[in-house]
C-alpha cells in the first residue's frame, strides 16, 4: 500500500520541458524541482506556431507518469493524443512551439495548472 500524500505545499513543481529531436524521433522530457507529493494529470496541446504565448486547448494526455532517472517521460501520451493529427496533417515538428501543463487533482476539485513550453529544435 503507498505511503499516504502529503498536503500541497504551494511551491512549483515543474522546471522545464526538455523536447530532443533525434534524426525525426521526437522525445518529451518533464524536469521536476521536487517529486509531486498529490496525484496529478499532465495536459498537452497540439504543437503551435512559435509565437504562440498561449493554446487555444490543451487537452488531458492522462496521470502524471513516476519519475524517471529525474524526469518523467510523456513521449507516449503526447502522440497517443496527438499522433493521428501530427500524420494526417503532415504538421512538421521542427520549430513548432508544445505546451505541457500539470495539474493537482484533489478532493476539493481540480487546483491551478503549471505550464512549461518549448520549440521542437
Amino acid at each position: 500500500m503507498p505511503p499516504p500524500f502529503k498536503p500541497y505545499d504551494g511551491k512549483p513543481i515543474l522546471k522545464r520541458l526538455d523536447i530532443r529531436n533525434r534524426g525525426g524521433w521526437i522525445t518529451l522530457h518533464l524536469e521536476l524541482r521536487h517529486e509531486p507529493t498529490t496525484p496529478m494529470t499532465v495536459w498537452g496541446a497540439r504543437p503551435c506556431n512559435r509565437g504562440v504565448e498561449r493554446p487555444a486547448m490543451c487537452p488531458r494526455l492522462g496521470w502524471l507518469p513516476a519519475l524517471r532517472d529525474g524526469t518523467i517521460h510523456i513521449t507516449e501520451q503526447y502522440f497517443q493524443e496527438h499522433g493521428e493529427y501530427i500524420r494526417n496533417h503532415g504538421v512538421r515538428l521542427a520549430r513548432k512551439r508544445i505546451f505541457i501543463r500539470i495539474r493537482r487533482e484533489v478532493d476539493g476539485g481540480a487546483v491551478l495548472f503549471e505550464e512549461v513550453n518549448a520549440v521542437v529544435s
